[in-house]
C-alpha cells in the first residue's frame, strides 16, 4: 500500500537500487528513490516485513493511503453528479483527474458539490471555496 506523507509525496515499499533489502522510498522529481528513513522503518529482508513498517509508521503520522484520497476525487460519488448531461458528467471526471494532480495536499480540497449554472459548471469544494468549470476544463 502507497501513502500521501505530509509534503504532499507518495511513500511506498521498494528494493533500494543495488540493495537486497527493502525500505520506504519517495520518489524524487527527476524519478530517482529517495529513502524515507524513521527508527521505525528500518530496511528490512522481505517486502512483506517492510510493509508492516510503513503501515505502522504511517498510522502513527495519520497519512492517508494513495486510493483513499483518490476516492475523494471520484465524479461520479460527488453530489450532483447524477444529474449532470453526460457531456457534462465526462467534463467533469476529466476536471477531477486534472485538479487532484495539481494539489501538494489534494484530500483538502476534493470536490464535495457539483452543478450546471448557466454556461458553465460550478464544483464546490470539501474547503467551501467554490469555482467554475470551463467547457475547455480550465477553472477560476
Amino acid at each position: 500500500m502507497k501513502y500521501i506523507d505530509k509534503k504532499g509525496k507518495e511513500v511506498f515499499v521498494s528494493q533500494g537500487l543495488g540493495m537486497k533489502e527493502y525500505g520506504s522510498f519517495r520518489k524524487s522529481k527527476a524519478g530517482g528513490l529517495h529513502r524515507v528513513k524513521s527508527p521505525m522503518m528500518p530496511m528490512a529482508s522481505s517486502r512483506e516485513e517492510a510493509q508492516k513498517n510503513l503501515d505502522l509508521w504511517a498510522r502513527k503520522n495519520g497519512l492517508k493511503a494513495v486510493e483513499e484520497v483518490k476516492k475523494m476525487f471520484d465524479a461520479t460519488v460527488v453530489k450532483g453528479y447524477n444529474r449532470l448531461n453526460d457531456a457534462d458528467k465526462e467534463l467533469f471526471k476529466r476536471f477531477c483527474k486534472k485538479f487532484y494532480d495539481v494539489w501538494e495536499f489534494p484530500e483538502q480540497h476534493a470536490p464535495v458539490k457539483i452543478q450546471r449554472v448557466e454556461n458553465y459548471l460550478k464544483v464546490t469544494l470539501k474547503d467551501g471555496v467554490w469555482l467554475h468549470i470551463t467547457k475547455d476544463c480550465e477553472w477560476y
